[in-house]
């Protein structure tokens, strides 16, 4: 059996034994576990200068969903392997199929990629090289760099998860004279900044230890410059989060404008639950205005955080209790990252969506989903929903409303239910019923139909589905505030014990917004929209016996 990415398939792994005989000696190599699996990279013609940046496995395009991997403590020695455990089972639960292992960083342990392999998650392996310069005109330096590639090259090559080598992170987009001419480096072929071992040496040892592993140059790479939206990956914070415009880092539709062929970098910034907050915090008040909240706020955070609370929550967010603020700003940075890669999913020439980053090195108001603690944020939820194997989407595009259908399975999937325009109060509901056919590994439109002049505030087209485990979902036209609904009370139809866990079955009349369990509990959905009439259920991890409740976002 072949070996597939998460999703796409089994990962089954076989124990490979090798003994070399000769006469009396035999040598035995210590026993590892394998997959088989073939993979390309597809930089093929689309259309005049424009490529496709997509992976092929198994002779099947795969769709890249994950996000950025960095050390998980600026004290490597103390990661303990549970947490290698943690974070590598909340990817899969996520759906994701991919981590990026940024060029900041180090070279991974061992344990890191065995499990990638058993969890069917793909690897962009950059080398450890990210924005600067380097000395490779010294022989000593290349001579250095060798050794390493060498190792690191043959370390990792016959894992199946390992998709990619990537020779650095940004090194040739920041040094570029036309992107980037402040920094007045003229290159030579004798003095390159270190563009020499990336695009010469790495080719060099791959080609020599591991041809079957694509290589490429830097992230982002390709087209006339390194960040082309036509060749190759790109890295999108020119017209998001580190735009110098407040507008563009906070305009969720923004990335509905995107025809990049990859997205390998991008991201948005928000706060961790209460507890990790006030472990990072120490003694030290739940100040915002304090020097040590300050510590633990990223560096690019710049106020963005308070002016999305402001465009789709509430004047004055400066002014929120700490609970409201984890809440409203955790919403927004769910909002950005789960619309965000649906948008790039939605294009069907954009081979993969990774974000900006999936894990942390320390406690802080940062871009994870996944807190220094292993606790989820708020967003973890909007992107488990955004990636999930098997989907529908919702997009207007010139007055028209596309409907498209995701099915990374190898199983074709049939999708029943009702479609068309609901109020949000539910008093008008003009849905009809249809059905639609999903093929194996299928992402295409499925329905396309020009939209009526009507007041979407006050309502929107909407896609209830039959089947239990794809999303309802409904076509998002403005800023929340903006939307003109009741403030309805989610209702708790009924709760029951499942072994450890707790099943919860909550329901509304109109439409809800933001429906979640208290308690920072795991659960198998939360932070969630109920569509009006539309009855969810959810599991709540190590719940049993206890009291939930359950609130909405105002």
């Amino acid at each position: 059996m072949l070996w597939w990415p998460n999703g796409y398939g089994e990962q089954p792994l076989y124990q490979v034994e090798i003994k070399g005989v000769s006469g009396d000696s035999v040598d035995c190599w210590p026993t590892f576990r394998h997959g088989i699996r073939t993979l390309t990279l597809d930089t093929s013609i689309i259309r005049g200068e424009e490529r496709n940046f997509c992976l092929i496995v198994n002779g099947q395009e795969i769709y890249c969903k994950g996000g950025n991997w960095i050390p998980n403590d600026f004290i490597y020695a103390r990661v303990k392997a549970e947490k290698y455990h943690v974070l590598t089972d909340e990817a899969v639960e996520a759906n994701f199929n991919m981590l990026r292992i940024w060029g900041g960083g180090l070279y991974e342990r061992e344990l890191f990629y065995e499990l990638c392999d058993e969890k069917g998650l793909l690897v962009w392996q950059d080398f450890m090289f990210a924005c600067s310069t380097y000395p490779d005109h010294h022989q000593w330096f290349k001579d250095e760099m060798r050794y390493e590639f060498d190792y690191q090259t043959k370390r990792l090559r016959n894992h199946c998860s390992m998709a990619l080598f990537c020779g650095t992170n940004e090194v040739h987009w920041i040094f570029n004279s036309i992107d980037n001419p402040r920094w007045q480096i003229e290159f030579t072929y004798e003095h390159q900044y270190g563009l020499w071992v990336a695009n010469i040496l790495a080719k060099e040892v791959i080609y020599q230890n591991c041809p079957q592993i694509p290589y490429w140059n830097s992230s982002p790479y390709g087209g006339d410059l390194p960040n082309s939206d036509s060749v190759g990956d790109v890295h999108r914070w020119h017209n998001a989060l580190m735009s110098k415009k407040m507008e563009e880092r906070i305009e969720v539709k923004d990335y509905d404008t995107i025809q990049s062929k990859f997205v390998s970098e991008y991201g948005f910034i928000g706060p961790c639950c209460l507890e990790t907050t006030r472990k990072y915090m120490g003694d030290a008040p739940l100040d915002r205005r304090s020097e040590i909240w300050q510590m633990h706020s990223n560096v690019f955070e710049k106020g963005t955080i308070n002016e999305a609370i402001r465009k789709n929550y509430v004047d004055h967010p400066e002014k929120l209790s700490m609970e409201d603020y984890i809440l409203y700003g955790g919403m927004v940075h769910g909002l950005m990252y789960g619309y965000s890669l649906e948008a790039m999913r939605f294009k069907e020439e954009c081979g993969g969506g990774l974000f900006w980053m999936y894990n942390d090195a320390w406690g802080e108001v940062g871009w994870t989903i996944i807190d220094y603690y292993l606790k989820r944020k708020i967003p973890y939820y909007a992107v488990k929903r955004a990636f999930a194997h098997k989907k529908v989407t919702m997009r207007e595009v010139d007055g028209q409303m596309i409907l498209q259908g995701l099915n990374d399975t190898p199983d074709e999937v049939a999708v029943n239910g009702r479609l068309g325009y609901v109020s949000f109060d539910g008093t008008i509901d003009e849905t009809r019923k249809v059905s639609f056919v999903l093929p194996a590994h299928f992402r295409g439109k499925l329905h396309m139909e020009k939209m009526e002049k009507r007041d979407y505030t006050k309502g929107s087209y909407m896609f209830y589905v039959e089947e239990s485990d794809i999303d309802n979902i409904w076509l998002r036209m403005d800023d929340n505030r903006n939307m003109s609904y009741d403030s309805v009370k989610v209702e708790v139809m009924s709760s029951e014990d499942e072994g450890e866990n707790q099943k919860l079955t909550v329901r509304a009349n109109g439409y809800i917004h933001g429906v979640y369990v208290k308690g920072d509990l795991e659960c198998s959905d939360n932070y969630f929209d109920l569509l009006p009439g539309e009855q969810k259920v959810i599991l709540v991890k190590g719940a049993a016996g206890m009291q939930l409740e359950v609130d909405a976002v105002r």
